[in-house]
Parts: C-alpha cells; sequence; structure tokens
C-alpha cells in the first residue's frame, strides 16, 4: 500500500481524501531525485479509488473485490517528482458506475495547495466468478 492515510469524514459514498507521506522509506523512493517519481501518480489515484470502493462496499456489508485500472484519460502530471519529507493530498470522485466499470476525477495536490496531477481514470471491478475464469485463463 503506498497511500499512508485517508480522512474517513471525507467520505460521502463518492468521494474520498487520501494521504501519501514521503520519505527515505517511501516506496519507490529515489536518492538521486530526493523523492519518488512523478510516474507514481497514477498509482496513489488508484490506491483512493480502491479505499474509495472498498469502504462503500464495507458501508454495504459487502466482501471486497479485486479492481483493474483501465485507464487514464487526460491524465496531466505538473510535478517533476513527489518530494522528500511533503504530504500529499489525493482526491478522488466517482463520477460514474454500474457496478463493473466506473469512473473517477482524481487530483493530488502539494502541500501548498498546487496541483501535482490530475486525470479522470476508469476501473473495471468484475464479479468474483469472473476472477476464478481470469485466473484459469478463460474468457470473462
Amino acid at each position: 500500500v503506498l497511500i499512508s492515510s485517508f480522512d474517513p469524514a471525507s467520505y460521502d459514498g463518492e468521494r474520498l481524501t487520501a494521504f501519501v507521506d514521503i520519505s527515505e522509506k517511501s516506496p519507490f523512493y529515489d536518492a538521486g531525485i530526493d523523492g519518488v517519481p512523478a510516474v507514481m501518480a497514477l498509482e496513489y489515484m488508484a490506491q483512493t479509488m480502491a479505499a474509495l470502493v472498498g469502504l462503500k462496499r464495507r458501508r454495504m456489508r459487502l466482501k471486497p473485490r479485486i479492481g483493474f485500472v483501465l485507464g487514464s484519460r487526460s491524465l496531466k502530471v505538473d510535478v517533476d517528482r513527489f518530494r522528500n519529507s511533503e504530504r500529499y493530498r489525493v482526491e478522488v470522485k466517482m463520477d460514474f458506475t454500474d457496478g463493473a466499470f466506473a469512473s473517477f476525477d482524481a487530483r493530488i495536490f502539494s502541500a501548498d495547495g498546487s496541483v501535482a496531477a490530475e486525470g479522470r481514470l476508469s476501473a473495471f471491478e468484475p464479479e468474483e466468478e469472473d476472477v476464478e475464469k481470469l485466473k484459469k485463463g478463460t474468457t470473462v
């Protein structure tokens, strides 16, 4: 898990705010840039999306399910790295879901409030029986 924590009060069924604290102990930390490569923005967003969906399922007394990021639309990263000793705020909002497919707007904010990254991500959450088919190499 790459997100450090989330704000339970931010959860409203469609939104969630999480935090990523960057340190020398962070996964993917690179001493050469004194931080984490900016490419990790997508994963920070994806893990916050997963936390949002997980909380939603928990509130509905449902088991968590595996999910896949299908892609991103208009992903824009405005930082060259996530800097050491900084805290970043990740905000996601679910715009659409049909139970299997979902679309999310996501933003990552730097400590000064500026947008570090933003984009629209799509995800797929297959039914358990479809996951078993995928594990066996058969089509869904």
